[in-house]
């Protein structure tokens, strides 16, 4: 790995390649598709959102910021499942206009966690993720109560009490995300040695410890996991070479180099190198 100014100078070229790509997914009504061409445009809500999560990021303007947020007002009227509500409530905060329609943070009151029916991995992880919107929607848009079932959950999950399920770095970042919410993150002693355990050198992190697979979810969820929970990143350098090889000719990032790229896993290539600068720096 080259000496860490040029490597700085490697992510803030990354950067600015990655913004564009996130311009080049805009759709003439506001809206943002991964997979847009001249012929072809189909904007949705996930997209959407981490197009704005990406500019927040950069502290850059939302281009055509107006049609942006008449696309967003076009959906309000629609979708009561968790992650609709999750991305267009989260895409009009980002734009500062979420108060003016009560009818959604009604619907996200009606909002709840819902019980976990299996104990296999699979299950426990689509949990994990469903429970983390609905924390996230319900402390920002309406009551923060009604999370018993995910401490439970959580902590029946850190002590071992489901024997279908084997812990990964994924559903670990899940957990602290969670905690974070719920501003329990104390206490976390068990977590905070699992994941400094699935620090590698050459790979960054893996998913368990017996993976050597690496993507960029995993990276992603590595990074921020220790962010949260205050472990020191071991192989940086090998992080952002990583990170690097997965950029494609468009700028987008991809899970790995020889996947495509969309905007969510974008963002994350983003954010990580944006994180990593500081932490190369210091």
């Amino acid at each position: 790995m080259p000496e860490n100014g040029m490597v700085k100078d490697a992510i803030d070229l990354a950067g600015e390649r990655s913004l564009r790509y996130v311009t080049s997914r805009q759709c003439r009504n506001g809206g943002f598709c991964f997979y847009r061409t001249e012929y072809l445009e189909e904007p949705n809500l996930y997209d959407t959102y981490y197009a704005l999560v990406a500019y927040r990021l950069m502290d850059r303007p939302v281009p055509n910021r107006d049609r942006v947020v008449d696309y967003l007002r076009s959906a309000t009227s629609y979708g009561a499942q968790t992650s609709y509500l999750y991305y267009l409530a989260r895409g009009m905060r980002l734009l500062g206009c979420p108060d003016q329609y009560p009818e959604l943070q009604h619907r996200i009151a009606q909002l709840h966690i819902r019980p976990l029916e299996s104990d296999d991995s699979l299950s426990i992880s689509s949990w994990l993720e469903d429970a983390l919107m609905v924390a996230r929607l319900r402390k920002t848009f309406a009551e923060a109560t009604g999370f018993e079932p995910v401490k439970h959950v959580i902590g029946d999950l850190r002590a071992g009490h489901y024997r279908a399920y084997r812990r990964n770095l994924l559903d670990t970042y899940l957990m602290l995300r969670i905690l974070a919410e719920l501003d329990r993150l104390q206490e976390i002693d068990d977590l905070k040695r699992f994941v400094d355990a699935m620090q590698a050198p050459s790979l960054g992190f893996r998913m368990t410890q017996t993976s050597a697979a690496i993507n960029m979810d995993i990276l992603y969820a590595g990074v921020f996991s220790c962010a949260m929970s205050g472990t020191a990143i071991t192989h940086a350098h090998d992080i952002v070479g990583h990170v690097l090889a997965s950029q494609k000719k468009d700028g987008g990032f991809a899970r790995a180099p020889a996947a495509a790229g969309d905007l969510q896993t974008n963002y994350k290539g983003l954010r990580v190198l944006h994180y990593l600068t500081a932490d190369l720096a210091g």
